[in-house]
């Protein structure tokens, strides 16, 4: 098969309506949080000692820094959307629907990649589509932003531990230091 180039919202809003239908088999994971609510202690505690083991490491604990407060914000807004979620509906979600898990099949379109399913309110996966355009009519705006604080929460966690380690300056580096600082400074979610 063939990756998709970009991400077709009409077929993977297509593809997910019919997954989030199919009946959850037994034994299918569930959700749940994946940053601690102590992140931003966590933080504050990593960035405490000087990153100086690569050229990004000061560049990102300074940013980091400066925008704990944010980051103790929206951890806390995090895991209060999370207790919200246990009283919404859940279903089967694929967790990363975006174009790389997609492939053309002799005309089809297929989602791939499955090791992140769980059962989960369907914003899990609208999300992705949201951000990439998709009108959030009909979706819930406070599933559509817990799932938005996760994927930050979790860039910013991965960033921290990546500039707080030894690194090279690679063209990795220059990316991942670049999403940090998108990550750290980017408008909430829209939801309307």
């Amino acid at each position: 098969g063939e990756t998709p180039p970009s991400l077709d919202l009409t077929a993977t809003s297509a593809l997910l309506s019919r997954l989030h239908a199919v009946p959850p088999p037994s034994g299918l994971p569930r959700w749940r949080t994946i940053t601690a609510s102590s992140l931003p202690d966590d933080l504050a505690e990593l960035g405490s000692a000087r990153w100086d083991s690569g050229p990004y490491g000061e560049r990102a604990r300074g940013a980091l820094r400066g925008r704990l407060d944010a980051v103790a914000d929206w951890s806390a807004a995090y895991h209060a959307l999370a207790e919200v979620a246990q009283r919404k509906p859940w279903v089967v979600t694929h967790g990363e629907p975006h174009e790389r898990n997609q492939v053309v099949v002799l005309g089809t379109t297929l989602l791939v990649d499955w090791e992140s399913v769980r059962l989960a309110p369907a914003e899990r996966d609208w999300r992705t589509l949201v951000d990439g355009g998709l009108p959030p009519t009909g979706l819930d705006a406070a599933m559509l932003d817990l799932f938005d604080l996760e994927w930050r929460l979790d860039e910013i966690s991965q960033y921290a531990a990546w500039f707080a380690a030894p690194h090279a300056g690679t063209a990795s580096d220059r990316v991942a230091i670049g999403g940090l600082l998108h990550e750290l400074t980017r408008a909430p979610f829209q939801t309307s």
